[in-house]
């Protein structure tokens, strides 16, 4: 797993991120990572579809429920989970 702590955010979210309308959090657009991949939730292990975006853009308020539009879909926030240092991972379900 690669430490983002020793590198630059911000090169890597330029690099690989999509832009993500988060208007339940006021943000127009963020830059995150999108993939489908297995998860942990509730001690069980599922394919799910995910974000992975810089801890500092995730609100103290943010809460199960938040909306989020990728190419057209919106999807809801399920859980919040750290991530590698400075991210956050943010599972989805579709809408």
């Amino acid at each position: 797993m690669t430490d983002f702590g020793t590198l630059d955010l911000d090169v890597f979210l330029s690099d690989f991120a999509i832009s993500v309308n988060a208007s339940t959090w006021g943000l127009a657009t963020m830059g995150a990572i999108f993939d489908i991949g297995y998860v942990e939730l509730e001690d069980i292990s599922r394919e799910s579809p995910f974000l992975v975006v810089r801890a500092s853009d995730v609100p103290s308020d943010a809460d199960t429920g938040d909306l989020f539009t990728i190419s057209a879909t919106v999807y809801k926030l399920v859980d919040l989970q750290d991530a590698e240092t400075g991210m956050k991972r943010i599972i989805l379900a579709a809408t």
